[in-house]
């Protein structure tokens, strides 16, 4: 059975792989397309009639991905492992992509990850490792493959932020909502200075949604404690987000009707109503999970 799906494949060169299809169509490039929110916008954008170049760590994950794409869409199929939080991953996957003459119309920066607990429990090259995935790889992204969407008039970015980059902090996870924040502020620069080019940015603002992520580094343990209406439909989130960025005009969008009433409570000065609700007592759950000599339970999140 292995060998026969692997004849969907041609391998290129090391670890990018191609599954042919319409070359002539336009073209989306996911970040972190493994899993999760990354293989809804995978879906979504090929069902749509994009061509997809999927990167992400595990060549096997993107493998079963390419696959169900090819099956059910035809589309033209690339993939490139690559780790991101590599300062040398950007530049790899601009510099394959000009190798097969890829040309890149939409870009999602997706890739992510949240290191739990509080900033001095954690040693710096996780921090490290984490701000470059989570911030310089998407500006190096956008700042890689934007020239040629301004020069062929054409260009669709989303950058997946979160609805916690949206609202004060509630104290551990210290830099995913600053990271999240980030990519809301740069978006917003981002469109500004692209007006009139025929480039659109967007920060996508989710809150929570199941990921495989949570079972992998145990938040289900914490995420399980939420209540249902918390969770968002992860391809939901993904359909909103193709819909936004190719068909109105907004540069911030926060998904799900409660995190945009949340969102509005914020905006409205009720900090000390939301201070004692469901996000923080999400953070309360988190400290809870430390263990007693201090080291943190690996977790993470999608929101």
């Amino acid at each position: 059975m292995a060998k026969a799906k692997n004849k969907r494949f041609k391998k290129v060169k090391g670890n990018l792989y191609a599954i042919k299809g319409n070359k002539d169509a336009r073209t989306v490039l996911i970040t972190g397309a493994s899993g999760g929110l990354g293989a809804s916008f995978a879906d979504i954008f090929a069902k749509k009639g994009f061509n997809i170049v999927l990167t992400a760590r595990r060549k096997d994950k993107l493998k079963e991905q390419a696959d169900k794409i090819e099956k059910k869409y035809g589309v033209r199929t690339t993939l490139i492992a690559v780790d991101l939080a590599d300062p040398a991953g950007p530049q790899h996957i601009f510099d394959e992509c000009e190798k097969m003459g890829v040309k890149v119309d939409a870009l999602i920066n997706n890739a992510g990850l949240a290191i739990p607990g509080f900033y001095q429990e954690t040693e710096w090259k996780k921090h490290s490792d984490f701000l470059q995935l989570m911030i310089t790889a998407p500006s190096q992204l956008s700042y890689l493959f934007e020239p040629g969407m301004v020069q062929r008039g054409y260009g669709r970015i989303i950058n997946v932020s979160s609805f916690v980059g949206t609202i004060t902090p509630t104290g551990s996870y210290t830099l995913y909502g600053a990271a999240k924040s980030y990519l809301i502020k740069f978006s917003q620069a981002h469109a500004e200075e692209l007006k009139g080019t025929g480039v659109k940015v967007m920060a996508l603002c989710p809150g929570f949604f199941k990921s495989e992520l949570h079972d992998e580094t145990d938040a289900s343990q914490i995420t399980s404690q939420l209540p249902a209406r918390m969770f968002l439909d992860v391809d939901k989130v993904a359909e909103e987000g193709y819909d936004k960025i190719m068909n109105t005009d907004e540069v911030v969008y926060v998904n799900g009707r409660i995190y945009q009433l949340m969102g509005n409570m914020e905006r409205s000065n009720f900090s000390k109503i939301r201070g004692k609700g469901a996000l923080r007592s999400y953070a309360d759950r988190i400290r809870t999970n430390l263990s007693s000599d201090g080291q943190k339970k690996q977790s993470g999140t999608n929101g």
